[in-house]
């Protein structure tokens, strides 16, 4: 295997939706949200802004969280579950670093089988009848270059060859420190994202990666 370490993000990666934007449709709010996530993916806008934004608007609770998880798992990527225990046959440490919530995240990671201690996401508080009252800013995530952090810390705690997979900007920021980031547009293709990668695919079967993680 060329890659000893593989970080996914999981947003129109993993599964083929973006949490966010599937919380703002609850709402009826969904084109709103869905303008702020096309700009902070493409970074016409700092992540960190547009994160705690959507967040104000929406204020989600810990059941539409739950709603969302399962969408995730509904909406899974073709080729996500081939390609992860393709990875795991050959040794590879799979990790998920994303913008999205721990409690609609861990529901797909959980069922591909990811370690929960190799996933990291942003963690909302909610008060005692599931309400929204913050963001843990603990968790550096929720930010402009907070990818990039925890991206260091899993190559700092697993020394080997590292690539990034993913469709926005902050995830290329992230991979600048790695051995490489590849650009997957299957779900959503964001070109200016895609200029900056090492490799960027079209096909929307994210099995088709393993050409590019195994060479």
């Amino acid at each position: 295997m060329k890659y000893k370490n593989v970080i996914f993000d999981l947003d129109s990666t993993l599964s083929s939706i973006e949490g966010i934007d599937e919380l703002g449709k609850l709402r009826n709010m969904g084109e709103k949200i869905k303008s702020l996530t096309r700009q902070a993916m493409s970074g016409q806008l700092p992540f960190g802004r547009v994160f705690i934004r959507r967040l104000k608007l929406i204020k989600p609770t810990k059941t539409e969280l739950i709603v969302i998880g399962q969408l995730y798992i509904n909406s899974i990527t073709p080729g996500a579950v081939e390609l992860i225990n393709w990875l795991y046959r050959h040794g590879t440490n799979i990790f998920v670093v994303t913008g999205g919530y721990a409690d609609c995240t861990y529901p797909l990671t959980d069922y591909l089988r990811i370690p929960r201690k190799n996933v990291f996401a942003n963690r909302l508080i909610f008060d005692g009848k599931g309400r929204f009252k913050g963001v843990d800013q603990r968790i550096p995530l929720w930010r402009d270059g907070g990818k990039r952090e925890i991206v260091s810390r899993i190559m700092a705690a697993h020394p080997g060859k590292t690539v990034c997979v993913g469709d926005g900007i902050g995830d290329w920021e992230a991979a600048k420190i790695t051995d490489g980031f590849i650009y997957f547009g299957g779900i959503t293709y964001r070109p200016g994202v895609a200029a900056k990668a090492d490799i960027a695919i079209k096909e929307r079967n994210l099995f088709g990666l393993r050409s590019y993680l195994s060479r």
